[in-house]
């Protein structure tokens, strides 16, 4: 009897953390839409009911029974405060006349202002043109085109955003395009706008390309691929240029709109870029209206978005793996407060081992901020996710 009991009270608390989990995603939605001036409390209310049903129906858990969810909105602070009654069945229970455990979940978001600097590296590469399990037999560049724009309208609506939201947009491929700024970060020697990893010792830093750190190398034909993960060897020139920080959701919407599937995948040098448009140590490179404030200004959010279909395979500079370099990357712009999210779309599990590497600490989950998608809307799920959890939204309890 001990030991069925234990075994059933392991259920329930697995159950537990379950419903804490999707409790916490039902009130940052509803937080989300308190912001929305048009929103009543039974549309905020519906709100966190739909996103928790939804969420709990993810990953069932032992037969788990759970009541209406129960929202209280406080409009002064712009918190919203939810609790749901679970019951969870027993196996061995009834041995000791105790059919079900249950207990009460809850938990509270409030919505703030903040500002927002986002790197969005998203991959252009050649194997984009095959379709994802979607079913529809759609590109995934296509697919990744339509959940870039929802992300888009999400982060910057129509009725303006709560707080200043810039977002730079990095296509990578085999290079980067730095298009107008390729001369000034490689000191004049980039002949074709493209741009491959840095070296020397600021390879894996954000120091200043102009004066004071190491330049970035220029693309060239003549390059050789040094990473044995795939054994390619081509070097080729991205097609879309680098978009630094903006507001004009029109400008983003038409730079991924116009993205074009080819080419290998170094993901490290887009990995370095998503960095850079961030950094305010390359304030020198960017237009006066996408320079980026300073490291720890108060109510800023610096992020990084990766976005990757496949393995890093390809690298020209330092001596090292793509996947590597991206991780040292990674590594050293969350020692100065970035935080990183990654997405694998269809990505293989090398694939996957980079981008859990290089994803922040969820400090709610103890688990890489990594997202997995296989499909059109898996993928907008996951930029849906990111950037609500980049809006000033907090779980407070």
């Amino acid at each position: 009897m001990a030991l069925g009991l234990a075994l059933d009270g392991g259920r329930a608390y697995t159950a537990r953390e379950k419903t804490a989990q999707a409790l916490d995603a039902a009130v940052l939605a509803a937080a989300k839409k308190l912001q929305v001036s048009a929103s009543t409390d039974a549309q905020i209310t519906a709100e966190a009911a739909i996103f928790f049903r939804v969420n709990i129906a993810v990953d069932p858990t032992y037969g788990a029974k759970h009541g209406p969810v129960r929202v209280n909105i406080d409009h002064a602070t712009k918190t919203v405060t939810a609790s749901v009654d679970t019951k969870v069945p027993t196996f061995f229970g009834h041995l000791a006349q105790m059919d079900n455990f249950t207990f009460t979940s809850s938990s509270q978001a409030t919505f703030g202002v903040t500002d927002l600097e986002l790197g969005l590296v998203l991959d252009t590469t050649g194997s984009m043109r095959y379709p994802s399990s979607s079913g529809t037999g759609e590109s995934k560049i296509n697919e990744l085109k339509a959940a870039a724009s929802a992300m888009f309208d999400q982060l910057l609506p129509n009725s303006g955003a709560n707080g200043l939201v810039r977002i730079g947009i990095v296509p990578f491929s085999a290079s980067v395009n730095a298009g107008p700024y390729a001369s000034l970060v490689s000191n004049g020697a980039s002949t074709d706008g493209c741009v491959v990893e840095r070296s020397g010792v600021d390879a894996f830093t954000d120091k200043d390309p102009v004066v004071a750190g190491d330049s970035l190398n220029p693309g060239s034909g003549s390059l050789n691929d040094i990473d044995p993960t795939e054994g390619y060897s081509s070097y080729d020139c991205e097609i879309p240029q680098v978009v630094p920080l903006t507001s004009n959701k029109a400008v983003l919407k038409a730079e991924v709109n116009g993205f074009v599937a080819a080419n290998v995948t170094a993901g490290h040098i887009g990995t370095a870029w998503g960095w850079y448009l961030i950094s305010p140590n390359w304030n020198r490179v960017w237009p006066a209206a996408s320079r980026p404030v300073a490291y720890g200004t108060k109510n800023v959010v610096k992020s990084i978005v990766v976005m990757t279909d496949g393995i890093y395979n390809t690298a020209y500079y330092n001596g090292a793996t793509a996947a590597q370099q991206a991780i040292d990357l990674c590594t050293n712009a969350k020692a100065k407060g970035v935080v990183v999210y990654t997405i694998g779309f269809t990505a293989p599990v090398g694939a996957e081992a980079t981008l859990k590497a290089c994803a922040s600490i969820d400090p709610k989950t103890g688990k890489p901020s990594y997202y997995r998608a296989g499909s059109k809307a898996e993928l907008s799920a996951a930029f849906s996710d990111i950037a609500t959890k980049l809006t000033a939204l907090r779980i407070d309890k």
